[in-house]
């Protein structure tokens, strides 16, 4: 019976959100903003693959993280999804990372063939042939025998992996609602610059180091480098060979970095490639001043001189004839910041990118139905 001046309530579809958590990179971040965002959308459980940090930021973001497929084999976690995805009831699979499709399509070979969406961070990380070769092809085939959905965060990303033109583009949202905490205490009275993100090669933070050893920014500037990884020795050296120890400052992990963003002077990204970055984003919500490596999908979130100051990977020369016109021109960065800040409120919000995938959750149960 069909009741005059009214409709059935749409009923919230179930997806369970697997991502590794054994880092907080990008693709957590990602997990974490579209999980807190989309509860008025949809209902996602996030399961945690592999032991790591992702569980005490999701502690401060108040979303429960599901830890039963940690310590488990592949074909255990597979498993266990299969019964958890049954007598729950879900209607999706969204995963984040080779691991997860691999889990994703365990889930659906032993119990009931669900949409799967697979979310495309970045290309496949620097590793050992071996590996490299294994992680992929795990991945691919997985990714074909479920029947995922890819959907990348770049146009870029696309071009790169060699992807169909028709895949789907979904980019990474930030929550806008994002305040200001204490400033820094290593914080001092010069230009403040902050890199955010793992210690690795592909961050290009050599290149920043050399730039910030120039004559002309010696005794203006001090960088502060927040994160860890594989370079953090060869970049302690590097800033000890060059007599920098009173320009750099390193500051280990830090599970909220939005301090260290919101009160620097400028966002420096010198990466040799990029996804999306999160860090980009939060700067640009935080209305921080960014100079970002013309790489990835940078250039798709900003513009050069409107939004941002994109400068080439690799070049200190041009970090550097950068930040001299830019650390003078206060009201020019001012506006600039501004212009990223409402760029980010209409494409690149937590909201926005709900709202996408919420809509292709929906065309995938209601095709698969």
């Amino acid at each position: 019976m069909t009741i005059q001046g009214s409709e059935l309530p749409t009923k919230k579809l179930r997806v369970a959100m697997l991502v590794s958590g054994d880092k907080f990179g990008g693709a957590e971040r990602m997990v974490l903003t579209l999980c807190s965002a989309a509860q008025d959308k949809f209902d996602a459980s996030l399961f945690q693959t592999l032991p790591g940090s992702l569980t005490r930021a999701a502690e401060r973001a108040q979303f429960p993280v599901r830890t039963e497929l940690q310590g488990k084999s592949l074909l255990e976690s597979g498993r266990l999804l299969a019964r958890v995805l049954r007598e729950e009831n879900f209607d999706l699979i969204h995963t984040h990372g080779y691991r997860g499709a691999a889990i994703a399509a365990l889930a659906i070979l032993f119990g009931k063939r669900l949409p799967v969406v697979r979310t495309m961070h970045g290309a496949p990380e620097p590793m050992s042939p071996g590996k490299m070769g294994l992680n992929e092809t795990i991945g691919k085939l997985c990714g074909i025998y479920s029947l995922a959905k890819r959907v990348f965060v770049s146009r870029e990303l696309i071009q790169k992996m060699g992807a169909p033109r028709r895949s789907r583009v979904i980019y990474n949202g930030v929550n806008t609602d994002i305040t200001k905490g204490p400033r820094p205490r290593e914080y001092g009275t010069r230009v403040n610059l902050v890199a955010v993100g793992r210690l690795e090669p592909v961050k290009g933070l050599e290149t920043l180091i050399e730039a910030v050893s120039h004559e002309a920014l010696i005794g203006r500037v001090h960088l502060h480098l927040v994160g860890e990884g594989p370079d953090v020795k060869a970049l302690k050296a590097l800033v000890q060979a060059k007599g920098l120890g009173s320009v750099v400052s390193f500051h280990g992990f830090k599970l909220n970095p939005l301090d260290y963003i919101a009160h620097a002077n400028f966002l420096m990204l010198p990466s040799l490639h990029e996804g999306v970055p999160y860090v980009l984003l939060e700067a640009l919500a935080l209305k921080v001043p960014v100079i970002a490596s013309n790489v990835g999908g940078i250039p798709e979130v900003v513009r050069n001189g409107q939004e941002a100051l994109l400068v080439e990977p690799r070049s200190a020369s041009d970090l550097v004839r950068v930040l001299r016109r830019a650390m003078p021109d206060a009201p020019t960065m001012a506006k600039m910041a501004q212009a990223g800040h409402q760029r980010v409120l209409a494409e690149f919000s937590g909201t926005v990118m709900a709202s996408r995938y919420s809509e292709l959750y929906r065309a995938l149960a209601k095709r698969s139905s």
